[in-house]
């Protein structure tokens, strides 16, 4: 699976929802506070989690495919978790 492509397809609904945001932002504009109703921003946050997801698991069957799964290969990954405390 071409990875470019397949994120190609998968940008469009991102689109659309910062071509929202942008026009959200037009409209309180001379306004501190923006104000987005409730069904909209969730949306936003569904169409982004569905992208996230929908790119982690292109990334993941991509790098299994070219080895780059070996556990070898992700010291990196799991030295950053481990100075990383939240």
């Amino acid at each position: 699976m071409d990875v470019t492509k397949y994120v190609a397809r998968r940008l469009h609904p991102v689109r659309v929802t910062l071509s929202l945001l942008n026009h959200e932002v037009e409209r309180g504009k001379g306004s501190k506070d923006v104000t987005i109703p409730r069904h909209l921003l969730e949306s936003i946050v569904s169409t982004m989690e569905i992208f996230v997801e929908d790119c982690d698991r292109v990334m993941n069957k991509s790098q299994q495919s070219s080895g780059e799964g070996n556990p070898e290969n992700k010291k990196f990954v799991e030295t950053a978790k481990q100075t990383v405390k939240v």
